[in-house]
């Protein structure tokens, strides 16, 4: 390089990339000299060194510095962050090494930086958050460390974006993936990310490659990815997924390569796969698959497709050596014998029960009616109890107070504030007709009195922490446990029983004829007493 280069005053710019020039960085200083000066491109030389701080100095209208593969060492001059104009910046696969200097964060007009395979190291700085009209950053292939900063949310015009193969950890900030502009790649990959795929995932919807793979990412893989209309490329693999394959990724007609494999992922192989037209390269080796491997599409092509160690696979191709799917005709067969055993038992067991209750229904008739009558409606005789005091009374609706489900909801035991126990039923709002259950619950049960019959004690309508509606029921707690387990507990189970309830869990022939007694007593007065009148199939 001519050491004199600072006497072109008049110097807009310099091209000399692609060559075998050999020599340090000394011609930076002479070229503080050039006033005009807005383009250095010298990438693919031999030019070996350190970078001096007098980089720092070049002309303010210096716009691109492009230095990419030399022999450079050393660290990033502080006075980087000086040039104001710098669009481009240009220093991968070299041997920079030290820390990002947060100076960088001045370089509000930068467009693309480029400090891949170096040795640079430290967190990568909040500062770079600046940089609003960034639409080109990589910083792979380095020794970064710490948790990507969330500040990365602030570029909004990110097109691209790669920081795999570093030690980055934490989670992957909402923010970032929030970035709707990145459209080339999206790439974290060889990491050691954590967490769960945020749902924000989904806001990249001009997204080509999405590359996670290498990371200590869990959970089951976000259906989200499914709003990645554009998406041809998806590779999570090397990672801690499980669950089953979303049916929802089956909307991404343009999917060319996916790879999940060596996670903990389970479930058949989903049909849709072999849907995809475009898909010409699929790898679910190294999970827990199972059943039947399909035989169209991507399937038909064993060079393109990897389903090895997997759990009990069967059928595909021949060339997967895998062994044939057993038939189900045997298997069916028994299953329908034992269905139609179950429906003639459950048949002749409620005819003989309704028989029981029908006589001792007619043997009460002139009986004296057991009846409570309400002084108040329903709705004025309870207050309502909040959605707080039931997460707090059944410990977060917590599956280990969970003590029976039905067709509308799942009952929870919970306790009061006062150390009492009751049971709260959660209506399944999803479930048709669960509103209806309510309010019928609500206008009945509310104005019943019997001494058969559970008490209802509050009702709670509102809405949870998410903001979606929230009905429950609270009842009176049976604490000796159901009628059912009474009833139908074997040998073992009476053990059990007794050591939970303190009490035998065999029931005698006569316990059990007061119990259909009472049942038939709680019957009649349904039927005949209450007001609004019920009436029951038994």
């Amino acid at each position: 390089m001519p050491p004199n280069l600072g006497w072109l005053k008049a110097l807009r710019g310099m091209f000399l990339a692609f060559n075998q020039l050999q020599d340090d960085f000394s011609f930076i200083t002479s070229l503080t000299n050039c006033s005009r000066l807005d383009h250095i491109w010298v990438d693919s030389n031999f030019l070996e060194g350190r970078l001096p701080d007098s980089i720092g100095n070049l002309s303010k209208s210096i716009q691109v510095i492009s230095m990419s593969s030399n022999p450079i060492y050393g660290a990033i001059p502080l006075g980087i962050g000086n040039l104001f104009n710098l669009s481009v910046l240009g220093l991968a696969n070299n041997f920079l090494d030290g820390h990002v200097p947060s100076s960088i964060g001045a370089l509000h007009n930068m467009h693309e930086l480029f400090l891949s395979t170096n040795m640079l190291t430290g967190e990568i700085p909040s500062s770079i958050g600046n940089l609003t009209s960034l639409n080109c950053l990589n910083l792979s292939v380095n020794d970064f460390y710490g948790e990507i900063p969330h500040s990365l949310g602030n570029c909004r015009q990110l097109i691209q974006l790669e920081l795999s193969n570093n030690n980055l950890s934490g989670s992957i900030p909402g923010e970032v993936l929030s970035l709707s502009t990145i459209a080339i790649i999206f790439s974290l990959s060889h990491n050691q990310l954590s967490g769960s795929l945020p749902s924000q995932v989904g806001s990249l919807a001009n997204l080509v490659e999405l590359d996670l793979s290498y990371n200590k990412l869990t959970g089951p893989i976000s259906s989200y990815i499914s709003k990645c209309l554009q998406l041809e490329r998806l590779n999570l693999a090397v990672n801690s997924f499980h669950g089953e394959i979303p049916l929802a990724l089956g909307t991404l007609r343009g999917l060319q390569e996916l790879d999940v494999s060596h996670n903990d992922l389970s479930g058949k192989i989903p049909s849709f796969l072999a849907k995809l037209t475009d898909l010409n390269y699929l790898n679910l080796s190294l999970n827990k698959f199972e059943g039947e491997v399909p035989k169209q599409g991507v399937f038909l092509n064993a060079s393109a497709m990897f389903v090895f160690e997997n759990r009990n696979l069967c059928g595909g191709i021949a060339e997967l050596n895998l062994p044939s799917c057993k038939s189900n005709t045997s298997k069916s067969f028994w299953t329908k014998k034992v269905t139609v055993i179950i429906v003639v038992v459950a048949i002749l067991s409620g005819f003989i029960l309704w028989l029981c209750l029908f006589i001792i229904w007619y043997q009460r008739k002139k009986s004296k009616k057991i009846t409570s009558s309400t002084e108040l409606p329903f709705e004025h005789q309870l207050s309502r109890v909040s959605y707080g005091e039931l997460f707090r009374a059944t410990n977060g609706f917590s599956k280990n107070n969970v003590i029976g489900k039905g067709r509308y909801g799942t009952v929870y035991k919970g306790t009061t504030q006062g150390g009492g126990c009751v049971a709260v039923k959660v209506l399944n709002l999803d479930h048709i007709g669960a509103s209806k259950s309510f309010i019928s619950e609500c206008r009945t049960l509310g104005a019943i009195r019997h001494r058969n019959l559970v008490k209802i004690l509050n009702v709670c309508s509102s809405m949870d922490y998410h903001g979606n509606d929230f009905k429950a029921l609270l009842y009176e707690y049976m604490a000796n446990g159901s009628l059912e387990n009474w009833i139908h507990q074997g040998k073992e189970e009476d053990v059990e029983h007794e050591h939970k309830y303190g009490k035998p869990g065999h029931l005698g022939l006569m316990q059990r004829l007061d119990i259909a007694i009472d049942i038939a007593s709680a019957i009649e007065y349904l039927h005949k007493d209450c007001n609004p009148r019920l009436y029951m199939e038994i």
